[in-house]
């Protein structure tokens, strides 16, 4: 995995929230500049591992750079020039695979089973499968987008 591709899925899902958890735990800022340059800055991780602040271009070249940075800004509610907001941590991420299965993982998502509290792969045609793709608004083969629990309902 790309560096921003990690830096997303370690950090992203860092606080993994419950239904009694109060507020969601904040991960970072992001912040766009004048030129559409975006920079995440993230708080320390629970470990006490502060990773440096990472910078996306306006028009990434490579497509996982450019993923995360539309990932980001999702996770924001929104960019505009001159804009930062927080970001808070999601349940769960979703990528679509060049064959259009749907991987699926819930809770801290690290490299290994071990570190997943759910992971699951879905396929086109499969019970779920639609379901997950309407929860994160669609996607596209390469794309990953986060996930969070639906509010309760007062």
């Amino acid at each position: 995995m790309r560096l921003a591709a990690a830096a997303l899925v370690l950090l992203l899902l860092a606080g993994n929230s419950s239904a009694n958890a109060e507020p969601r735990p904040r991960v970072g800022v992001a912040s766009m500049a004048a030129d559409r340059t975006l920079t995440v800055t993230y708080d320390p991780a629970p470990q006490g591992f502060v990773p440096p602040p990472l910078v996306l271009a306006p028009v990434e070249t490579n497509a996982n750079r450019q993923a995360a940075r539309e990932s980001y800004i999702t996770m924001a509610g929104g960019l505009l020039p001159g804009e930062s907001k927080p970001l808070y941590a999601y349940d769960g991420l979703v990528y679509m695979a060049d064959d259009r299965s749907l991987s699926v993982c819930l809770g801290t998502c690290m490299s290994g089973p071990e570190y997943a509290a759910f992971r699951e792969t879905y396929r086109p045609g499969q019970p779920g499968y639609e379901d997950w793709l309407d929860a994160v608004g669609g996607l596209e083969p390469g794309q990953y987008k986060g996930w969070r629990r639906p509010e309760p309902a007062p």
